[in-house]
């Protein structure tokens, strides 16, 4: 008699899935760690790219988003205010330097007319410059233009104190200090600019999974640059903050794989974990990079060298040298 085989469909337990999501997260990040290091080019565009003309200079518009919107961005913050690990960044406000960063980089990328706000809500403006945007085209900006106008109407940036590009209006929201955080929203701008269709572009990377191509592109731009630049300090929160950004952006992966709502959860916080272990590991490497180089000090980060416990032993050997040294003097010049 002849023999069947009957095929009965493969159930994968909960974890094996999450293990083979999180595997390709790893190699992801990878992935990224491997081509962060390509040569910087400054982009120049040409004037038919521009929305409405180019400006001599970068302007960074200083606002308050009102007393409605003020109450609640002071309610939203008391919880941040009081977390064991809050940021050190400020809020609602940018340092000098961060601002003198932002401005360097847009300035040299030719990008000028982007329309840059601290703190900043205005819907009406908002709209003027959706409709005055001529580099997107009116099918994509009357559309799902309209829609991030509603999310920005109805969730301002000031509330949630985040940085956001809008391509749609050309405008740059900031809303926290971090300046690793504001130059990837001005490399995605720079992304968008630099394609021949530029609203086409930003509707299809709007998509799940697609999302994670301008991702990657904006944090090998970040990386980059500070790399040109010789900046450590934003090339170390690229590793810190925007890594971990790579597993959060293919979160809605697992909601083909992951039936289960608690799995989808448990797997973007496994998977922002992966990027943060990678970024980790690229710094490291990094870090090693560099003391290789003959006559290159390893570079610190600004967050250590305020804590008084991080301060090396070798600065240490010298303030007690130096007092040593002064009380000698002292001995020796008396009567």
């Amino acid at each position: 008699m002849p023999i069947t085989i009957r095929l009965t469909k493969l159930d994968m337990s909960p974890i094996c899935r999450l293990l083979s999501m999180l595997l390709a997260c790893l190699l992801l990040d990878a992935s990224i760690s491997g081509c962060a290091a390509t040569p910087y080019r400054y982009e120049r565009l040409s004037s038919d790219m521009h929305a409405a003309g180019k400006s001599d200079s970068v302007v960074i518009k200083h606002d308050s988003p009102g007393p409605f919107v003020q109450r609640l961005s002071d309610v939203a913050d008391i919880p941040r205010n009081h977390l064991p690990f809050r940021s050190r960044r400020t809020h609602h406000e940018i340092s000098a330097e961060t601002e003198q960063k932002i401005t360097e980089y847009l300035e040299k990328n030719d990008l000028k007319d982007v329309y840059v706000c601290v703190n900043q809500y205005d819907p009406a403006g908002e709209w003027r410059r959706l409709r005055s945007n001529r580099t997107i085209s009116p099918a994509w900006r009357y559309s799902l233009g309209i829609v991030e106008f509603a999310r920005y109407a109805l969730l301002p940036d000031p509330v949630f104190c985040s940085n956001n590009y809008n391509p749609y209006t050309n405008r740059l929201s900031i809303n926290l200090d971090e300046p690793a955080n504001i130059l990837f929203e001005a490399a995605y701008a720079k992304d968008v600019y630099s394609q021949p269709r530029p609203g086409t572009y930003v509707a299809i990377t709007s998509l799940p999974v697609v999302s994670l191509v301008p991702t990657m592109r904006a944090i090998n731009e970040v990386v980059s640059y500070a790399q040109s630049e010789s900046d450590w300090e934003t090339e170390q929160g690229a590793y810190r903050r925007l890594y971990p950004q790579i597993g959060r952006e293919s979160t809605p992966v697992a909601i083909f794989l992951l039936p289960v709502w608690w799995e989808n959860a448990l797997f973007g916080l496994a998977a922002s974990g992966v990027g943060h272990l990678a970024g980790r590991y690229v710094e490291s490497q990094r870090l090693r990079e560099l003391a290789e180089i003959k006559g290159t000090p390893a570079p610190r980060s600004k967050e250590r060298d305020q804590s008084p416990m991080a301060e090396p032993a070798e600065s240490i050997l010298q303030i007690s040298t130096s007092t040593q040294s002064g009380s000698a003097i002292r001995q020796t010049s008396g009567p």
